[in-house]
């Protein structure tokens, strides 16, 4: 069963390989879609604990299966899926449609790898292959908007890139040489070079993640991405970067009080930040994208308290991964609902599906986002009782930003001739579903 480990990214990284055969395309493309079940199934079959070591490959590499990493390898396969399936259909006719599945295949492939690897190298180079993969889909349109989009996009992947090797070959040299992540965190915390490690870490994980100032590539990208694509990259693309601190940083094992604190600000100051400019978007996708900046400024002041009080770990860590579970969900469904309507019109049916997950998002009662905002707030001590209060603010901004989508969504009008095809509806309602169930 642990060849599910390596089929998780081995299979769309074949995919993409065969899709480079012009005589296979026409019978490859259909199967696309379908190339993320090995990861899901490896999230709801193979116990924690389950590793797989392949000591000839990259000095050693080393994939397993955790908890955490159980939690993001699961919304991460269903949005791959669900998305993939509408991209089938969406790129019907589009002259681009072999690059884009290429690309999509090879960031796919970056992503489920990321997410099963237990060492340092592979973690990196498969968050590498997935961020520059990922340029081809900011592009797909070949505008000049798009083309600036991607050369924002790109110059800040490779800053990161700079950040993250730098910090990781200083994690790795305070464990000794050791590459496993299991024993990174821990060394690092009694490493004398901590503070400055984790600064390049936040730094290198934090332009995926949306960290202000290093948020600019988000609202540049969404625009310009096909709305299956916006709906990955905002979904699980962006949880890389938290993915990346929960496996690094030395959370739960030192206090480090100015890292916590800069984290801690500069996550609630995105929370605000996001509200405040996405309410001041007429492009509907721009305000999801600052609606993603937010969300996760919420997610980023979370683990800034992790660094500030380490106890809180055991109750936060799986509250964390609730919560980008929910985002994933919610948001992936947001965009593809904006496909729909774009298809099909502002139908009212559409835009009350809309409207459910828009309340989710906003964590109206009884809803998934009510439930992952408890979460987070759970236990925490009454010295920080003031944080919970914030947070709440911050769930009000949401509500006045998905008021704004909802207005948004109700004047577009439909653009394209075709209806949505088979793909598009299995999508788009398996990631309905997932965001209405998943949490």
């Amino acid at each position: 069963m642990n060849i599910l480990l390596a089929a998780t990214f081995l299979t769309p990284l074949l995919l993409a390989l065969l899709l480079t055969v012009k005589s296979w395309r026409t019978r490859l493309l259909p199967l696309i879609p379908w190339s993320a079940l090995p990861a899901l199934l490896t999230a709801l079959l193979l116990p924690d604990g389950s590793r797989m070591e392949w000591p000839n490959v990259l000095f050693g590499m080393s994939l397993a299966v955790d908890p955490t990493g159980r939690g993001f390898l699961l919304f991460s396969a269903v949005l791959w899926l669900g998305a993939g399936l509408y991209a089938r259909d969406w790129l019907r006719g589009d002259p681009w449609t072999v690059m884009f599945q290429l690309c999509w295949l090879l960031a796919m492939a970056g992503n489920f790898g990321l997410l099963v690897a237990a060492d340092a190298i592979a973690f990196y180079l498969f968050f590498a292959l997935m961020t520059f993969s990922a340029w081809g889909l900011v592009i797909h349109r070949r505008s000049n908007d798009a083309l600036y989009a991607g050369m924002v996009y790109i110059v800040l992947a490779v800053l990161g890139e700079a950040f993250l090797l730098a910090g990781l070959l200083l994690a790795v040299a305070a464990a000794g040489g050791a590459v496993e992540l299991s024993l990174i965190p821990t060394a690092l915390a009694n490493s004398p070079s901590r503070g400055l490690t984790s600064g390049l870490l936040i730094a290198g994980f934090g332009i995926k993640a949306g960290l202000l100032p290093l948020h600019i590539w988000l609202p540049l990208a969404h625009p310009m991405a096909p709305v299956p694509a916006s709906a990955v990259l905002s979904g699980v693309m962006i949880k890389a970067g938290l993915l990346g601190w929960l496996r690094f940083l030395p959370l739960g094992e030192a206090v480090l009080p100015e890292a916590g604190l800069l984290l801690l600000g500069l996550g609630l100051g995105g929370m605000f930040f996001g509200v405040v400019y996405g309410l001041m978007q007429h492009n509907i996708k721009s305000l999801l994208a600052y609606s993603s900046i937010s969300q996760m400024g919420i997610i980023t002041s979370a683990c800034g308290l992790l660094l500030w009080h380490p106890a809180l770990l055991p109750g936060l860590l799986p509250a964390l991964t609730l919560y980008a579970l929910h985002h994933a969900f919610t948001k992936g469904a947001l965009f593809l609902t904006v496909g729909m309507v774009l298809r099909l019109g502002p139908l009212p049916w559409l835009l009350a599906s809309g409207a459910i997950a828009a309340l989710s998002l906003a964590g109206a009662p009884y809803s998934g986002g009510a439930l992952a905002k408890a979460a987070l707030k759970h236990d925490l001590p009454e010295a920080l009782a003031w944080l919970p209060w914030l947070w709440s603010f911050g769930a009000v901004g949401t509500s006045l930003l998905m008021w704004r989508f909802l207005q948004l969504l109700a004047r577009l009008s439909r653009q394209a001739a075709t209806a949505p095809g088979n793909g598009m509806w299995g999508g788009w309602l398996l990631i309905l579903a997932a965001a209405l169930f998943g949490p």
